[in-house]
């Protein structure tokens, strides 16, 4: 039907082409990562709030970042704390920093892949990935993070390993699990 349709409207193959793109630069890195966009809800960002000190400046990352909604209300939520988001396909990077403009956030966002950040001086680590991914980023916040800095992870366990607490938001059936690292 579609194939119908786009003859019959006579379009551009550049129309394509440039659906293509967009496509490609918003979900390239799948393959590499096996993990999709998962925009994260209200609901989590108050959750993951609650595990933050009033008072006191945390170092927090939202690994994969995405459109940079997280992040820039969790940073309206705690104030007083540093947040990087690192997203590692353009489009949404793109996207999450001229949001972060127009906002005035302090959030800083971060084109690249979150295996080749060092979270060593990070309190908190977010990550709403995927269950393929959760392993290898438990060892590296283990291999990295001080002791008792957190490893948050909305809806997906790190498979073998207990979690610290598992959190639950009033508004929606989704679980978020901590890792506390020693």
């Amino acid at each position: 039907l579609a194939i119908w349709l786009a003859l019959k409207l006579d379009l551009t193959p550049s129309l394509f082409f440039g659906g293509f793109l967009i496509f490609a630069l918003m979900y390239w890195s799948v393959f590499l990562t096996q993990v999709p966009y998962y925009p994260s809800s209200d609901s989590a960002c108050d959750v993951v709030a609650e595990l933050i000190d009033h008072e006191k400046s945390s170092e927090i990352i939202e690994i994969g970042s995405g459109l940079g909604g997280f992040s820039m209300r969790l940073a309206k939520l705690r104030p007083k704390s540093r947040y990087l988001g690192i997203e590692i396909a353009p489009l949404p990077f793109l996207i999450s920093l001229i949001r972060s403009k127009y906002q005035r956030s302090a959030v800083r966002f971060r084109l690249g892949n979150y295996e080749k950040v060092d979270l060593a001086h990070f309190n908190l680590v977010f990550a709403y990935l995927s269950p393929a991914a959760m392993p290898k980023l438990y060892e590296q916040c283990k291999a990295q993070m001080k002791a008792g800095s957190i490893l948050v992870s909305h809806e997906f366990i790190v498979p073998g390993v207990e979690p610290s607490a598992i959190l639950k938001s009033d508004r929606h059936s989704k679980i978020t699990y901590t890792y506390q690292m020693v």
